[in-house]
C-alpha cells in the first residue's frame, strides 16, 4: 500500500483510519491517530496560502536529520538554557517513527509519537515570552553547527513542555524549504 523510505515498513493513510486533524503548519496538516501523529505533506492549504508538495529528497533529509538531533540530545545530553534565569532544562526531540509516500491519498506522511499537551506558544507563562526566544536562537544556531544543516528553527509553536519538565521539540524546522546541507 505504501512505499516506504523511512523505517518502517507500513503506516496507514490518515484518510483510511479517519484520523482527527488536530495542528495545521507551513508544510504540514498533523492528524492524531491514538498514539502518533501524522504528518501530511501532500498540500497543505493554511493561513500562509497554498504550497505545493515537498520534495521527496527534501523530505528524506528533514527524516535525518530530525532522528540524528534526537541522538545528539540523549548522547550528548544538550540542555535548553535560558539565558537569564540561568535554567538548563532536559530537553528531547520526537524523532520520526517513519516517513513514507503514500499510495492512498497521494501525499508523503511522517510519522511521530503524539505528545500530549499545549505547545508552547499558548502558554506564555511557563517562561518569559523574550527568554524562551533566546534560548530557542541559541538551540537552533547550536543544532545546525553540530547537524552540518542551516534551517533548523525551533519555535514555541513546535515545543511543548512534558509532566516530567521535559522541554519537548515537536519539530525542528519551522519551514522544511528552509532546510539546507552546509
Amino acid at each position: 500500500m505504501s512505499q516506504e523510505f523511512g523505517e518502517v515498513n507500513f503506516w496507514p493513510c490518515h484518510k483510511e483510519k479517519e484520523a482527527k486533524l488536530i495542528g495545521s503548519g507551513i508544510d504540514s496538516n498533523v492528524y492524531r491517530l491514538g498514539d502518533v501523529v501524522i504528518k501530511d505533506y501532500k498540500i497543505v492549504v493554511s493561513r500562509y496560502g497554498y504550497l505545493p508538495h515537498l520534495r521527496k529528497e527534501l523530505l528524506a533529509d528533514y527524516y535525518l536529520v530530525t532522528n540524528l538531533a534526537q541522538k545528539m540530545v540523549r548522547e550528548q545530553k544538550i540542555y535548553l538554557h535560558l539565558p537569564v534565569s540561568r535554567e538548563d532544562i532536559p530537553l528531547e526531540v520526537n524523532p520520526f517513527l517513519g516517513l513514507h509516500a503514500c499510495d492512498v491519498c497521494g501525499g508523503i506522511e511522517g510519522v511521530s509519537k503524539y505528545i500530549p499537551g499545549k505547545n508552547l506558544s499558548n502558554l506564555r507563562t511557563v517562561f518569559g515570552d523574550h527568554e524562551l526566544k533566546a534560548a530557542l536562537v541559541d538551540l537552533s544556531t547550536k543544532m545546525e553547527d553540530k547537524l552540518g544543516y542551516s534551517g533548523i528553527n525551533i519555535i514555541p509553536m513546535n515545543a511543548k513542555m512534558s509532566k516530567e519538565g521535559i522541554f519537548m521539540v515537536t519539530d525542528i524546522c519551522a519551514d522544511i524549504c528552509m532546510l539546507r546541507k552546509n
